[in-house]
Parts: structure tokens; sequence; C-alpha cells
């Protein structure tokens, strides 16, 4: 999600007091919103009945979107990542895993969204910490933000890897990209008989957005950061 400071700050506050009732006799460390426990009904949420989680759900998500300025979720299915790519190691070293490539990528368009808005803001990227190729990332990161063409490109000023308890707004993400990704996939299941949850019609209302990248996107995006990275052309 791409949201301004003050309301991140917000955002934090919001989702603090809204979870308070489940999660303080938590550890601090384990105070955060974890999506998976939360759908299954696991602990800290088993006590709570259909009523009271679908309320908590929508309180949430309502304080989300009220405090974000745009959310977005790209993804890809490893099946195609690996057959444009399986065969050509170069381009595949370009691009790195999937979660670098998507990380950047995801990145790259809300910068876009700021310069189509005509705006100069740069991006402080906080990223939730855990993820096997964290180091990649990070790598990738400190190479754009050492270099002043690619943070005109990207719009990154810094990052940071954190943990979920740290700051609500990363249990937000993690939330408003699970609703919309499941939203997309039961369409995929069922395109003629899809009918949206509540939860989706109201993401459908706000700015958040997914990205399902085919095999040409695929292909494009590790042409172009091939070339990229072997220096023919400027980011």
């Amino acid at each position: 999600v791409l949201i301004e400071p003050k309301k991140a700050d917000n955002l934090n506050c919001e989702w603090r007091e809204i979870l308070k009732p489940v999660l303080s006799d938590l550890p601090k460390e384990k105070q955060y919103f974890h999506m998976y426990h939360f759908t299954q009904h696991l602990k800290p949420y088993h006590l709570l009945n259909e009523g009271e989680h679908v309320r908590l759900r929508r309180q949430l998500i309502d304080a989300a979107l009220r405090n974000m300025e745009v959310g977005l979720t790209v993804s890809l299915k490893y099946t195609d990542f690996d057959e444009v790519l399986g065969k050509d190691p170069d381009r595949k070293a370009a691009v790195g895993s999937p979660y670098n490539m998507l990380s950047l990528w995801c990145l790259e368009i809300l910068a876009n969204h700021l310069r189509d808005g005509g705006r100069a803001d740069e991006i402080a990227c906080f990223l939730e910490a855990g993820d096997p190729d964290q180091n990649e990332l990070n790598v990738s990161l400190n190479s754009i933000e050492s270099d002043p063409d690619s943070v005109s490109l990207y719009r990154c000023a810094s990052h940071a890897f954190v943990p979920k308890y740290h700051h609500f707004a990363l249990g937000a993400a993690d939330m408003l990209a699970w609703e919309y990704r499941n939203g997309v996939k039961s369409y995929y299941l069922d395109i003629d008989g899809f009918k949206p949850s509540t939860f989706l019609r109201v993401l459908a209302n706000h700015r958040v957005n997914g990205v399902l990248f085919s095999k040409t996107s695929i292909g494009i995006r590790a042409a172009v950061q091939y070339v990229r990275k072997s220096g023919i052309m400027k980011a």
C-alpha cells in the first residue's frame, strides 16, 4: 500500500484499538495481524463468533481504506515464470527471484502513480521481514538507492525490513492483498457463476487493484531489466 506518514500513524493507531480486545493479552512480539490465523479462526481469533468475526474484518478493511492512498497486489504463476525464463539464465539473473521481480515491479507501478499525479514525492519502503529471498531484494534496493537514475525511476529513497509487530500497516497490506487475490481466484474458477463477496465489492470501490502478470509481461520485464543491468539503457 502507498500511504502518507501521518495516515500511516493513523492506521497504526486505529488497528491497534480495533484489535486490542483480541491481541492485548499476547506478548508484544505476537501483537500483530496474521491473515491466515484470522481466516482460519485460529488463536487469538478462535473465541469470536461468526458475527463478531465479520464485524472485525469489516472494521479492519474500512480503517485501511480510510488511511491509504492506493493499494496494489501483484502476482504471477511460478510455472509461467519458470517456463518463460528457465531456458534464459541471463534474463532470469536480471530479474532474480519472483519475490524480487514482483517487489520491484510493484514499486515501479506505485512510482508511476506518483508521476502521473505530477508529484515529486519519494517512497520510503517498509517491507515485512522474513522472506527467504529478503537478502536478494535488499541488494536490489541498495543498488537502486545508490544510483540517481534508479531513484528517479522507482522513487525509492530508503527501505527497511521490519517485523510485523512493528506497524499494523504491514498487516493491512497482507489483508488487502489476500482479499483481492482470493476474489480474483474465485472469479477465474467460476467466471459465469461468480458473485463478488461484500469485502471484494468494498475494495472494488476504492483505489485497490490487482495485477496478474502474464507470460508475455514476464518476458518483457525480464528483457527490460536485462538491458538496464547491462548498461545499454539508463533506468
